[in-house]
């Protein structure tokens, strides 16, 4: 628990942290909003030549909970709102 409060404390007292508003330079509502479309699943099927398909969890071994989905299913960022 203290190292979870440890991190809020220090995401909050960063200026820079990317979804502390208000600040010069600071990303627009739906800018956040495409940020967190973004997965280590995405970047690899965006990334890897050849791969078509991907666990959600990228990480975690392939199994009944984590099963392989075609990388087209998976959420991507738009670009537009920058």
């Amino acid at each position: 628990m203290q190292r979870m409060e440890q991190f809020m404390r220090t995401r909050r007292g960063d200026r820079f942290f990317f979804e502390n508003g208000n600040t010069p330079g600071a990303f627009t509502p739906r800018q956040l909003k495409e940020i967190r479309k973004a997965s280590m699943a995405r970047l690899l099927c965006d990334n890897s030549p050849g791969v078509s398909q991907m666990q959600l969890r990228a990480f975690k071994q392939i199994s009944n909970t984590n099963a392989l989905v075609s990388c087209r299913t998976l959420p991507a960022l738009d670009i537009r709102f920058w």
